[in-house]
């Protein structure tokens, strides 16, 4: 209350007072758009963002189908991205899916995901099918996705 009593004081100006907005002067924008895209994936394609993300960011993930049949999509680092990769082109196996932050078979998806490291993320949006309780491909599907950094958190541990 005393704060904002001098911050009055401070603020009069020849008989007026100038308005003043405490919370302007004490907010952080802290929410960073990482994705914001509305696209078409083909039917037996898949598109892939990436975006850099700290060990301890919040990121909020939303996967919405505007248009067309369900979809699946996997966010996860650098090294399980090209594993994507390589198997969907044929180069390798299998690829296991990353089970903290995926969406099978959606239509809307919103999730919170705290990045466990430091790395290259991607968010994989896949209309290709063939995942084990996944999509079914019917034909292309018309996207809006948006990936936010919305705050940091600093994990406890003992190691």
């Amino acid at each position: 209350m005393l704060v904002v009593f001098w911050n009055m004081i401070v603020s009069y100006e020849g008989g007026e007072f100038e308005e003043f907005n405490e919370t302007e002067l004490n907010v952080t924008e802290t929410i960073i758009t990482l994705v914001e895209d509305t696209l078409w994936i083909d039917k037996g394609d898949y598109f892939i963002y990436e975006f850099q993300a700290k060990r301890g960011d919040i990121l909020n993930v939303t996967v919405t189908v505007l248009d067309g049949g369900s979809i699946d999509f996997f966010l996860m680092e650098e090294d399980k991205k090209e594993q994507f990769e390589g198997w969907y082109n044929k180069t390798q196996i299998k690829f296991y899916a990353y089970d903290n932050a995926k969406g099978l078979n959606i239509t809307h998806s919103e999730l919170v995901f705290t990045s466990p490291r430091t790395d290259n993320w991607s968010i994989i949006l896949n209309n290709y099918g063939h995942m084990l309780d996944g999509a079914f491909p019917k034909k292309e599907v018309h996207l809006y996705v948006q990936v936010l950094r919305t705050g940091f958190t600093e994990e406890q541990s003992f190691g």
